[in-house]
């Protein structure tokens, strides 16, 4: 979860708050769950893939359980990506 811990100390303060808001947590929780090793539940990793504009995957945040969770992110090589940016 370095790509997380990266991308919350990246954020200004009022980023923060924003990203707090549209996740449903803190990002004292989320520092703590780091700390401690824990894993993320399926619907807060989705929140916070879409909070971050992609920025961090669902991926990231599961490496060990994503495929057998989301099967439906094992992307072709004919596939793109979603795109959570501003014209989506």
């Amino acid at each position: 979860m370095d790509e997380l811990k990266q991308y919350l100390n990246a954020l200004s303060a009022a980023e923060k708050i924003a990203f707090e808001a549209s996740c449903g947590t803190t990002i004292n929780y989320l520092r703590k769950a780091m700390s401690k090793g824990q894993i993320l539940g399926p619907e807060l990793c989705v929140l916070i893939e879409k909070s971050s504009n992609g920025a961090i995957t669902r991926q990231d945040l599961n490496p060990e359980r994503w495929r057998k969770i989301w099967p439906e992110l094992e992307v072709s090589a004919n596939e793109k990506p979603v795109n959570y940016g501003a014209n989506a």
